[in-house]
């Protein structure tokens, strides 16, 4: 659910904070970085952990970079 401010009605901007780096490829679910690079609310995330996956590896980080999310 977005937030809205109570004088002007406008979406807040989410920060997301998550342990691990966010998957960048399909297996059982869709690829989570790219769900997130998606929500147009979320625009700062904040990861613990680059998943040395080789399957991912930097590349849910790379995905989010693309899509103007501040990594920190």
């Amino acid at each position: 659910m977005v937030k809205k401010t109570q004088t002007d009605k406008i979406p807040v901007l989410l920060q997301m904070y998550v342990t691990f780096e966010p998957c960048s490829f399909e297996g059982r679910t869709l690829s989570c970085a790219l769900a997130i690079s998606q929500e147009p609310r979320i625009q700062e995330i904040y990861i613990s952990i680059v998943d040395r996956d080789p399957r991912n590896n930097g590349n849910g980080l790379d995905i989010l970079k693309q899509a103007g999310k501040t990594e920190c």
